[in-house]
């Protein structure tokens, strides 16, 4: 069984149409059980291209209707929007209506203009403690996304699972890594990541914190055949014990995420 702990739906700015039919269709192509999709259009730095009105209880409700119509197979992240309009009782709200599908919260620092570890995002962290509910975070080594301000706020709310999303986009994962040795709560996925980088998981013992998630369909229907990184976790069990296959791509999402009742 394959879970996907990081896909999305809808549109971005260069109109490219991430459907629910094109996330849908991968899974069935590329054996994917079940995802968890958040909606990109909750993302503030879309706002000048795609105005609209309270967008993060919008596009958050629509995502969660797109997971009511097929709640064997999709579950809801509830996307934040620190810059704009920020958080309220209504988004507790939003979560407390919907509990059975809402299995977490997503943070992008880069599409909120907004620090990872910026205060207007620590009511969302303090939601996600009272409740318990993991936090996927959009890192990179840039202006806000920072490994190590997800790090801080992992201290500060030792409560909260936070996921390392991308594990760092387009470093050597280094820091990643040693962020999921030393800090309990700390995860990461596999959101474009090379399947060396779980082998490394491995051997450093932390193979029990990474997720497989993809950012599909961000490239398509097809994401999940992407032959630079996705192909490759076809044959993980070439260089991972079944087990931590296992982990990685089911057991590690059941547990964290509380979906005990899949497959």
């Amino acid at each position: 069984m394959k879970i996907d702990v990081h896909a999305h739906i809808g549109r971005l700015v260069n109109g490219e149409d991430m459907s629910l039919e094109k996330q849908l269709r991968g899974m069935d192509a590329y054996g994917v059980d079940y995802a968890l999709i958040s909606h990109i259009e909750c993302g503030e730095r879309l706002l000048e291209d795609n105005p609209l009105a309270d967008r993060q209880q919008m596009k958050n409700l629509a995502a969660i209707e797109a997971a009511a119509e097929h709640p064997r197979r999709l579950g809801v992240l509830l996307w934040c929007c620190p810059d704009d309009p920020g958080y309220s009782a209504d988004f507790e709200r939003l979560y407390r209506d919907n509990r059975k599908l809402i299995k977490g919260l997503k943070v992008h620092p880069d599409m909120s203009r907004t620090d990872a570890n910026d205060k207007r995002l620590w009511p969302y962290y303090e939601m996600a403690a009272r409740w318990r509910l993991p936090v996927l975070v959009h890192t990179r080594e840039n202006r806000h996304s920072k490994v190590s301000y997800v790090v801080e706020m992992a201290r500060r709310f030792p409560e909260v699972p936070f996921i390392l999303g991308h594990m760092s986009l387009s470093d050597d994962k280094e820091e990643s890594l040693q962020a999921l040795e030393t800090d309990e709560n700390m995860y990461g996925d596999t959101s474009w990541v090379y399947s060396a980088v779980l082998a490394e998981a491995e051997k450093r013992g932390v193979i029990h914190k990474i997720l497989f998630g993809t950012d599909s369909p961000i490239k398509g229907w097809d994401t999940y055949g992407d032959p630079e990184f996705y192909q490759a976790y076809d044959h993980l069990d070439e260089i991972l014990t079944q087990e931590s296959c296992r982990r990685v791509f089911f057991q590690n999402a059941v547990q964290l995420f509380r979906l005990e009742g899949l497959g």
